[in-house]
């Protein structure tokens, strides 16, 4: 593989600089051409969405647990990514994450 990315499993974004936004963290990487990142509620709206290949190396880039400028409720989320390397090799992935404030 020539993409590992490293995604937590919670964050607490409340402004004391550890852990505020939630997004997959970059551990190697030779050359990551796509991303593509959905979080949902547990409606299933989309809270958050992405495709900046930034993303994984820029916190500003990440979730920072609101919407439309709205705090978004302490609970479970469910992420959807999609991310292609170098090589031209896609890796799908989804699973939960934990907003706690």
């Amino acid at each position: 593989r020539d993409c590992y990315l490293n995604i937590p499993n919670s964050f607490s974004p409340n402004g004391d600089g550890l852990n505020d936004y939630f997004l997959p963290r970059e551990i190697l990487s030779s050359g990551l051409k796509t991303f593509k990142m959905n979080i949902y509620n547990r409606w299933g709206e989309i809270v958050f969405r992405s495709d900046d290949v930034g993303i994984v190396n820029n916190p500003a880039f990440g979730w920072d647990g609101r919407l439309n400028g709205v705090e978004q409720e302490m609970g479970t989320y469910v992420y959807q990514l999609s991310a292609t390397g170098g090589s031209g090799t896609t890796v799908q992935l989804q699973g939960n994450i934990t907003l706690v404030r």
